[in-house]
Parts: C-alpha cells; structure tokens; sequence
C-alpha cells in the first residue's frame, strides 16, 4: 500500500472513529488507557507509541473537546466504562481499548481472559466485540503490530516528511547513561577480593588494563559509560585458561559472581589490533560457574562476545550486534553477543550493524535454555537462536535472514525453538536439514516473507504475500492457518535461498492439515502439497480446508508422487513414492 491506501485502510478497519467522542469520552478513553499501562507489568514500545498516537490525536489544539481532566482508575474499577453513552462511542472506545492490549498480548484469548471483567462493562453484544477483533487482525496482518500502533493519527508520508521526527530518531538514545560523568581510566589491573563489591556510579569508565574477581565478588555499573582502550590492551591483557582457545579477557570473574549494569552505555566490547606483537581481547566478560550478569535500561553499541558464563538477564534495552568477518590477515572472528547455560531477554530491540560474514555467529547460544519475550529484532544478516529449550513469546522480526548455525554446534535433537505471538516481516529463511522440525509457530504471523520453513508445528498462523515454503521429512500439524496472496514467480529472493524451484510444501508421513485456508497462491512450476519420507509410501490427511485462485504450471493442487533415495551397502538409489492424501470437508480441489 502507499501512504494514501494505508490511511484509507486504516479508516475502513475502524469501526467508530475516536475523533466523535465528545470531551467527557475522551477523558474517558484516556483513562482507561494509561490505567492499563500502570497496570500492566511490562508496557512496550509499540503500547507507549499507541498511547502517545491517541493522545495527540485527541488533544488537537483548537478543539473544544480537548480532555483536560482526567485520572487514572483505581484498579479494578472500571465502572466509568458503563458512563459512555451512544453506541459508536462505545465500539470507538472498545476497539482504542483492545488494540493497546492486542499490542502487549498479541492474542484476543489472552488479554479478554486477564482483563474479563473490564469488557463486562461494556454494553456491546458478541457480534460487535467480533467486529472489532476482526479489524484488529486485518490490520495485524496487513502492517503488523506497527500499523496498530499508529493506526489513530496517521498522515500520509508526504505531509509527515515536514514534521518533527526527533522522538521516533532518538528511540535507542532513552537508554543508557544520562547526565554529567566523571572519567575514570583504568590503567592498572584491579582485582576484586572474594566476597567483596565494587560500583562504579555516573562514571565514564575506559578500560587500559583488566580486572579480576574472586569467587563471590560483586561488579556494579550504574550510569556509566563504558569503553576500551585497544592500544593499552595490547600490553595489558588478561589471559583466562578456562576457555579451550585460551581467549583474552577484559574482565575476569570466578565461581558465583555477579556483575550488573543498571542505565549504562557500552561501547565496542572486543578490540583486535594486527601487530606483530599485540594481543586480542576476544570475551569483555568471561565468568566462573555460578557467575551471573544483568543487564537493565541500557545500550550496546556494536557489541559482541560480551559474556560467557553461566546466567544472564537482559531486559529494557537496545543493542547494536556487530558481526565480524575475517580478513585476509586473520584478524577479527564472528561471535555470539552471549554464551550461557541459561539466558532471559526482555524488552530489548536488536539492531544488526555489519553484514559482512558468512560464518556461524548466533546471537544467543545458551547450553541449558534461552527465553525471549517482547524484543524487536532489525535487519538481523544471520540470526540464529541456540539452545536446548527455546521460547520466543510476543517479538517481531523485520528484514532479518534466519540462518541455522553448523551442524557439530546445533542443539540438542530433543530441544525445540517455539515461537508464540510473534511477527515476521520481509524476513528470509534460508535452507537447512530437512530433518530438522523442531521450530514450531502458534498464533504468528509472516508478512511478505520468503524461504524454506522447516517446522512440524503450526497453529493459527497467517502467511501473507512474499513466498514460504514449509518443507520437511517429519510429520507435520498445521490446523487453522491461512496463506494468502503468494507468488513464486515475483519473488527473486525465494530463488536464490531455493535451489530447488520444483520444491513444494513437502510433508512427511502422517501429517494433518485442518481447518486451513489457501488463496490467491501463483505456485509457478510447483504444486502445493507434497509428501517427503524415506520410504515407499507417505500419507497426509487435509480436512475442513478451502482452496481458492491456486494458480500452478505443474497442473495439480496436490503432488501424488515424490522421489526418494534408497540406501544400499555401496551406493543409494532414486525412488519414487506415491503420497496417499485423505480429503475430507475441502472446497476448491
């Protein structure tokens, strides 16, 4: 869409626009709006930018019916709602209301489940509340959770292009140190004694020389920026013999530490210098087991291998990920941001801020468990999540390759990567093991994505535009998803990360499709639905689904044939299988 499309869009999926409230209403949305965000545990970027969006919207200089006394509720009293009077009144309000949440939980269930007795106030039927959800989801699914975000207010780019933009701009600048600081340099190494605390506070703080901390000590950086002098370094390096590569060490910890930054800025966290008799400091933090690090409203600006140790906690925070390559000295290395048994990351934003390797280097590789939860992650080149056990709740992804990392450092078979209530945009995934199954998608959302999705698990899941192909040998479940609007042939992207352009979505034995929707799907030389095994025969069952305007060169919907290798004691040989397909409750085949 261009900018006058989408704000006509946006118009025709309001049901009631807010601007016909008069100004008791208004104070009453307004109310309940920044009652929710102080009750609310966590308030994200997207909600506060909604909340700034109506509150402009709404207190329009010149208007007579600009809100000028209201407060927040008590919590749990929402009692005012049973004030508004009129009925698009109150549809403009329910919908101002349940977007904020949807914008926090991503999921109608869950936010209609905590706040029940909320939307018990309101006089509106369950056709009306179905209404609204419904102009939620097609924004959702048209322009993702930033579309809802600025759904009230938005003005066509060209008017846009003469206004102030400084408070969207500066977004990484609210993190991190603030305020007037006292330079500290450090030139001769400091070792912290067992049991022992030392702070650094409103500090700028230059690393010349390492520190050393003894079991059970304690390192605290509040508001302070931080950064290292590479060229004492090369003189003043601490060698940690605890890593197998024997890498240099900033700062050393033992066994059951802990270290913090609470609102600091970190610069580059590794530094590299090419002579002749210079050193490398590889890890900025490596600690002891037990050791823990947390990180809290701060920012990294081109950042990697920041810690290795065992339990980390990030959260309220942006980070700039440097990813480097090697050249034709040797210098530099790619690296993981974080290498932990156990990592926690919350309300954090990645930015990618290189893109020039093509070697393993994920983002997190915790040995035990990794959790993400409401982070946004930008032009990430080769995003890769290793873990055990990974969940992913609430995020989104936009403009990022989603890579797999080698295969003597891939997870454990048993661990799984879950994503739930996250949104992909004009996100790449590329081509791995079509054994490998074990991401699985709950009420996620993929908007002009293309590649090979390798998932035996998909639940309320919308596919729009781009091209995505599911592709593996495992049985896969896929029940009440939707894929619109598709096409091979205008995606140059799907052609380089596929070498395969006969490849379909190729399921193995067992596999179960209901209650799913194809339409509008321009499949080229493709089918739709294939199966994939290592044996003679695969089956699939596909029941309550709808077939619409799939368009495809190959002549069937569904492939009935496939080809497999059957291995021999000296050599394997090409098969063909036939896919046995169990149609039950279609429309369009």
């Amino acid at each position: 869409m261009d900018s006058m499309q989408k704000k006509q869009f946006f118009k025709d999926n309001t049901v009631a626009d807010i601007s016909i409230l008069e100004k008791g209403d208004r104070e009453t949305l307004l109310a309940l709006l920044f009652t929710l965000a102080e009750t609310e545990e966590n308030v994200n970027e997207y909600q506060q930018r909604f909340i700034r969006s109506v509150r402009k919207y709404l207190e329009k200089p010149g208007d007579e019916r600009k809100p000028e006394k209201w407060v927040s509720l008590k919590d749990g009293d929402w009692s005012i709602i049973e004030t508004i009077i009129g009925i698009d009144e109150t549809k403009a309000i329910a919908q101002a209301v349940m977007e904020f949440l949807f914008l926090g939980y991503r999921s109608h269930e869950a936010y209609e489940e905590t706040y029940e007795d909320l939307f018990d106030c309101f006089c509106l039927n369950r056709k009306a509340f179905g209404e609204i959800r419904r102009h939620i989801d097609n924004i959702y699914r048209a322009t993702g959770l930033e579309g809802i975000a600025e759904n009230y207010g938005y003005v066509t780019k060209e008017k846009k292009a003469g206004g102030n933009d400084d408070e969207e701009k500066n977004e990484p600048n609210k993190y991190g140190a603030k305020g007037k600081l006292t330079q500290i340099k450090i030139t001769d190494e400091i070792e912290i004694g067992a049991g022992q605390e030392k702070v650094f506070e409103n500090s700028k703080v230059i690393f010349g020389n390492g520190m050393k901390l003894a079991d059970g000590a304690a390192l605290h950086f509040r508001n302070c920026e931080i950064s290292i002098d590479g060229h004492l370094f090369g003189k003043n390096i601490i060698m940690s013999s605890r890593l197998a590569s024997q890498q240099d060490i900033c700062i050393l910890l033992g066994q059951n530490c802990i270290v913090s930054f609470d609102s600091c800025t970190v610069g580059k966290t590794t530094y590299t210098d090419h002579g002749m008799f210079s050193r490398d400091v590889k890890y900025f933090i490596s600690g002891g087991s037990g050791s823990k690090l947390s990180v809290e409203n701060s920012r990294f600006d081109g950042s990697n291998h920041v810690f290795y140790g065992a339990s980390v906690s990030i959260k309220d925070s942006y980070i700039d990920w440097i990813v480097e390559g090697y050249d034709e000295r040797g210098g530099g290395r790619t690296g993981e941001l974080v290498d932990a048994d156990n990592i926690e990351v919350s309300n954090v934003t990645v930015c990618e801020n290189e893109q020039y390797t093509d070697f393993y280097c994920p983002l997190f590789e915790a040995r035990q468990y990794l959790r993400l939860d409401r982070c946004r992650f930008n032009n990430c080149f080769q995003l890769i999540f290793v873990a055990v056990d990974t969940t992913v709740n609430n995020s989104d992804f936009v403009k990022c390759v989603m890579d797999k990392p080698k295969e003597p450092l891939y997870a454990s078979r048993k661990g799984k990567v879950q994503f739930k209530n996250c949104c992909f945009q004009e996100c790449i995934f590329k081509r791995e093991s079509r054994d490998k199954g074990d991401m699985r998608f709950e009420k996620s959302g993929f908007i002009s994505c293309v590649g090979q999705l390798h998932t035996a698990y998909m639940d309320e899941v919308f596919v729009e535009g781009g091209f995505l192909v599911v592709s593996t040998d495992l049985a896969v479940e896929m029940s009440r998803c939707r894929f619109s609007n598709g096409s091979f042939d205008a995606s140059d992207d799907m052609r380089i990360y596929q070498e395969n352009e006969h490849e379909e979505f190729s399921i193995g034995n067992g596999s179960r499709i209901s209650d799913c929707i194809f339409e509008n799907m321009n499949l080229g030389k493709m089918s739709l639905i294939g199966g994939s095994a290592n044996e003679p025969m695969a089956s699939c069952s596909i029941e309550n689904c709808t077939f619409t305007d799939i368009n495809t060169k190959s002549d069937q919907i569904i492939n009935r044939q496939y080809r497999y290798y059957k291995e021999g004691v000296f050599s394997s040989k090409l098969m063909s299988g036939r896919f046995e397909v169990h149609l039950q409750n279609c429309t369009g085949l």
